[in-house]
């Protein structure tokens, strides 16, 4: 095999990602419909404690730079990333190049609340008005799990959630890896934080979010993982309590659920996808760095003693 040949079988696809089933257009019509249909209506109660009540200081932290962000949802453009944070609606990303000792994921608490309640309102609706029929044939025992749930309000609203978090998670782990990388190249001389335009790494970070939720293709992986545990003790303030074995495994339906609920097929700047220019930077050097995170959850860019990115997601109120 020549090296040529190698490069090309580890090359990123240069693509837009859709979830194959919405290809079918009256699936994706039906439930666009429902979601503008609904509006910002809420027929399940959920209410969530105050910010204040939290009690694990360690997760909770506030930066001052935050409050100029507070009502921005993306700073994305045609520049690059560099000595900025990274701001996407639900999720800050500082970057070790920004700042070495407040470095890591923020989880914005306050908005997450808002949009969960809003992203729950839509999925109840979807199962209950039979909306998601189309995902039986694929996942029938999936699907029986499924359209009981919403009969179990706690157990739909941890459900849910998991998957919910764990898609941000992927997102911003994204951008951390991304930074790595350029680590890797500034090391050897071969580029500089951040190599590609921020609304590139954006797109990117969409079609690596929802591409590992479709690698859950073995029931309950992601809710027996460390990740799904690490994510749910950070948020435990505000979700009810349930027992593991009441929890059911949403991941085969949440790509479909996503993609609706936040248009991502409508927004330029999260449109998932994969540029030519992400490609032809990240290929070859982005299943190494990927799989160290995701798959063995280690940092292969050591920044200092216990910095690693998975001891570094915190909560915000900005």
């Amino acid at each position: 095999m020549s090296i040529k040949d190698i490069h090309s079988m580890n090359m990123l696809p240069i693509e837009i990602y859709k979830p194959e089933i919405l290809r079918k257009t009256e699936y994706l019509e039906r439930l666009r419909n429902l979601r503008e249909e609904l509006g910002t209506t809420l027929p399940i109660e959920l209410s969530f404690p105050p910010i204040k009540t939290i009690g694990f200081a360690a997760m909770y932290k506030d930066l001052p730079i935050f409050k100029r962000y507070s009502e921005v949802d993306t700073v994305a453009g045609k520049k690059r990333y560099s000595r900025t944070i990274i701001v996407d609606p639900l999720v800050f990303y500082v970057p070790y190049h920004l700042d070495i000792s407040n470095y890591g994921i923020y989880f914005r608490v306050e908005k997450i609340k808002d949009d969960f309640k809003k992203f729950l309102n839509f999925v109840y609706h979807a199962i209950k008005g039979n909306h998601l029929a189309f995902l039986r044939n694929e996942h029938p025992s999936r699907w029986s799990k499924l359209k009981r749930l919403p009969d179990s309000l706690d157990e739909f609203i941890v459900s849910f959630f998991i998957a919910y978090v764990a898609y941000l998670y992927f997102h911003a782990l994204t951008h951390h890896i991304i930074e790595d990388i350029s680590t890797y190249l500034e090391i050897i001389g071969r580029g500089k934080y951040s190599p590609i335009k921020s609304i590139e790494e954006e797109r990117f970070a969409e079609w690596t979010a929802f591409k590992a939720l479709e690698s859950y293709k073995v029931p309950e992986v992601l809710y027996q993982s460390k990740k799904a545990e690490r994510l749910l003790n950070i948020f435990s303030f505000m979700l009810p309590s349930v027992e593991p074995e009441k929890l059911v495994d949403v991941t085969f339906a949440m790509p479909v659920l996503l993609y609706v609920y936040f248009e991502r097929d409508k927004n330029e700047v999260y449109l998932p996808s994969v540029s030519k220019d992400v490609s032809r930077k990240l290929s070859v050097i982005w299943k190494p760095f990927k799989d160290a995170h995701f798959t063995l959850e280690e940092d292969p860019v050591r920044i200092g003693k216990d910095m690693e990115i998975f001891n570094r997601i915190y909560l915000t109120k900005f």
